[in-house]
């Protein structure tokens, strides 16, 4: 069934009446999140025809928006029989909480998408698109080396950095424009791509099977892990079911929501900078709340965040609850601020590092250091015959987790992938 993107609050009020199951994406636009939701959203529509599905513009709806409670991009929404749902989405939807909640609303189990390729047969496949990722591509489609490419959001976190002032030919740029160039090369070069993810792996006498979550199939000789890292929460009991109430995961998707309002990002490192200085320029009042006694990071964002006179810095003090039910009303500190012990905000950005998704590091039988990041030597080879793994997942350049050093370890392993299949044939 088609997507209809609804443009008006009275659109959407007649699409309600007309639709027994109806669903609503609110989405954003440079939103990473987003783009992942998308062609997920697209095959929900195709194997749930008896749902209506639809897309919002939150920020060319947002009376609509606010009264549906939404503050957050992604966020979707359930509506049965004209009534909203208990159950709604938000931030970084999977693909298997939408498909519960979605057989749940209409009673009717999802219609498998039948694919006739077969299993894909290649040399190379390249697990995540972002800096690591496209680099390899890009130097493996010089080589010529026949490679497949599958990841679910060109750039990776890459995308969610608001301004990027560090990269080689650009003297300022955001995460989602340098993604885009870094993507358009790519899709010069004709490099075959699979917008997914990898959900099973299995070793054979000829490389390894992949499986992604599209049901694709691929055969390869050789595999690159470039599938980078994964936000890390806060582990609150309540912060799931405050996330697009509030609180976010990323500044630049939903900071606009919060204009002219009060919000505390949480972290020190250059990643929480950057966003306290991007919603300084929206919100009134931004707290900064720092578990040490210092931000540390690029000396150049820690001056700017001094000399800003709307971000005030809590140093010395963790968050460690959330309050408010259906929304975000307050972070609890570990230390009293002025005698209280709840800091009220509006919105909470959790900015508190990455961590690498160990799904694929495991199946792949992957040897980690004590931080779960790939141990790889300087070839960017692993433990395992056939497998290499570059990027934000390894422990190699010095654990300088860079856009500029993914790139470099991107190169390094494509280079070396050519000369084992070389040495192969």
């Amino acid at each position: 069934m088609e997507i209809q993107y609804i443009k008006s609050a009275e659109e959407f009020e007649q699409i309600k009446k007309e639709n027994e199951f109806l669903v609503v994406d609110f989405f954003s636009e440079d939103c990473p999140p987003c783009e992942k939701l998308a062609p997920i959203y697209e095959k929900m529509a195709t194997i749930f025809p008896t749902v209506k599905f639809t897309k919002i513009f939150r920020q060319g709806l947002r009376p609509l928006a606010e009264l549906l409670g939404v503050s957050g991009s992604p966020t979707v929404v359930f509506f049965k029989s004209g009534a909203i749902q208990e159950e709604r989405l938000s931030g970084e939807i999977k693909e298997n909480d939408l498909v519960f909640i979605l057989e749940k609303l209409s009673g009717a189990s999802a219609e498998e998408i039948k694919t006739e390729d077969g299993v894909r047969k290649t040399d190379l496949c390249i697990i995540g698109n972002g800096p690591a990722g496209i680099t390899a591509a890009i130097y493996a489609a010089r080589y010529k080396v026949d490679q497949i490419m599958v990841g679910d959001l060109a750039g990776g976190l890459m995308t969610s950095s608001h301004k990027i002032c560090n990269f080689p030919s650009q003297t300022e740029i955001s995460g989602m424009e340098l993604s885009q160039m870094m993507a358009d090369q790519v899709n010069a070069l004709e490099v075959p791509q699979i917008n997914a993810r990898i959900s099973k792996v299995e070793k054979n006498s000829t490389g390894y099977l992949l499986e992604t979550t599209n049901g694709d199939q691929i055969q390869t000789k050789t595999v690159l892990l470039t599938a980078g890292t994964k936000h890390r929460h806060l582990g609150l009991p309540n912060e799931e079911d405050l996330v697009g109430r509030g609180v976010s995961y990323c500044a630049t998707c939903d900071g606009a929501f919060f204009n002219n309002k009060t919000v505390a990002v949480i972290g020190g490192s250059d990643t929480a900078n950057t966003a306290s200085l991007y919603l300084a320029q929206v919100a009134n009042k931004v707290y900064q709340v720092y578990r040490k006694g210092a931000l540390r990071g690029e000396t150049a964002w820690i001056d700017q965040i001094k000399e800003n006179n709307k971000i005030q810095v809590i140093y010395n003090t963790e968050v460690i609850g959330l309050s408010g039910e259906n929304q975000l009303e307050g972070v609890v500190l570990s230390t009293p601020f002025e005698g209280n012990t709840v800091l009220k905000v509006d919105g909470a950005f959790v900015e508190i590092g990455s961590e690498p998704d160990l799904s694929l590091i495991n199946q792949l039988g992957l040897a980690t250091d004590e931080g779960n990041y790939v141990i790889t030597a300087k070839d960017q080879t692993t433990n395992q015959s056939g497998v290499w793994a570059a990027g934000d997942i390894t422990n190699g350049s010095n654990n300088f987790r860079q856009i500029i050093t993914a790139c470099s370890e991107g190169a390094i392993a494509a280079q070396n992938i050519f000369e084992y299949l070389q040495r192969k044939k």
